[in-house]
């Protein structure tokens, strides 16, 4: 079995996700690179880990184990899509000023619905609670967001999203930095929404693959089995997703806090509408930005309309990172904030399913 990291950047590794690096665990240096290298771009065949070991000179049974222990170990959470904002349902990043005394019940509370999917108590601004919520319809989701506001007793504002300048998460555990992108991946913001109605069938492939692929050698016929249909309707479907953008991507989603990265940043600048767009596409380039986007202000509360996340292993580092590309890109010149997550209540993917508590 070839190791892909050398042996200094696999104990690094290790260690930052909680490892002991003992002979044992050297199989983890494979199982890290798996992870690493197929976040995006995972194989429409019948029998993907076979293909993905024939690109590493390994045994379909070695790829297949690396991947359940990844997943076992806690460092990705599916091997499955992640979808594109708003193109089947409706979604929006919101926040509430919670007292810190009832933070930890607050988050607690909201994190139990389904329709959220990230959850995190960060500090640095009054609004300490933010949580991303998805829902079949806009109806669907405002109605929910006022129960939520009613069970934890604090207003909560909602930041719908304008425009998209790089949503992925994909991270190269490797270099540090964004995982590189397969396909090609557009420079322009994207404000196209292609909200769409699904047939039941594609109701119930796009449900069971949010949950992630089954390990098994020919999961894409396993998942057609659940759904009544044959493999290449699956596979068909996936393709289909991707090409027309339903589908960011297809591959490992990573769990980053697990794998070391804890020091998770939302930078945000009150950028002028004229200026936004601009300086939304410059950020996006930059190599440590993994999201990028354009979100609604709420007058007289939080006027930041450009919003930028930025992921690593130390805080001190991270707003290294954030202040140098401030500066270059003269970003200090706006109002701003560095919001860091102190507690994570909730990481999933994105579950647009109808509003009910779990």
């Amino acid at each position: 079995m070839t190791s892909y990291l050398s042996a200094d950047r696999s104990v690094q590794i290790l260690l930052s996700s909680g490892c002991n690096p003992s002979a044992d665990d050297l199989v983890s240096t494979w199982t890290l690179h798996l992870v690493n290298a197929w976040q995006r771009g995972f194989p429409l065949v019948s029998r993907p880990f076979a293909e993905i070991a024939k690109a590493h000179g390994a045994s379909e049974a070695e790829v297949r184990s690396a991947f359940c222990s990844a997943k076992a170990n806690g460092w990705i959470d599916r091997i499955g899509p992640v979808w594109a904002p708003r193109t089947v349902g409706w979604s929006t990043l919101a926040a509430a000023p919670v007292p810190a005394e009832r933070l930890h019940e607050a988050g607690s509370i909201i994190a139990r619905y389904p329709e959220i999917n990230h959850n995190y108590a960060r500090s640095g601004a009054e609004l300490n609670l933010w949580f991303v919520l998805t829902a079949p319809t806009e109806n669907a989701g405002r109605s929910l967001l006022v129960t939520l506001s009613q069970e934890i007793g604090a207003p909560i504002y909602l930041f719908p999203l304008v425009r998209e300048y790089h949503i992925d998460l994909g991270f190269d555990f490797v270099q540090g930095g964004k995982a590189q992108a397969r396909e090609r991946v557009p420079k322009t913001p994207c404000d196209r929404w292609r909200t769409q109605a699904l047939s039941k069938r594609e109701q119930q492939l796009f449900a069971i693959l949010s949950e992630g692929l089954p390990l098994v050698p020919q999961p894409y016929r396993q998942i057609a089995e659940q759904c009544g249909c044959v493999e290449s309707d699956v596979v068909q479907q996936i393709a289909h997703w991707l090409a027309e953008g339903t589908m960011r991507r297809f591959g490992a989603v990573v769990r980053h806090r697990a794998l070391g990265w804890t020091a998770n940043a939302m930078a945000v600048w009150a950028v002028p509408p004229a200026l936004v767009d601009e300086l939304g596409v410059q950020l996006a380039a930059e190599p440590e930005v993994h999201l990028c986007y354009r979100r609604e202000p709420v007058p007289e509360v939080w006027p930041y309309t450009l919003y930028a996340m930025v992921h690593g292993s130390d805080s001190t580092h991270v707003a290294q990172v954030v202040s140098a590309i401030q500066r270059r890109l003269a970003l200090d010149r706006f109002s701003h904030r560095l919001l860091f997550s102190t507690h994570c209540f909730k990481q999933t993917g994105a579950r647009y399913v109808r509003s009910r508590a779990a």
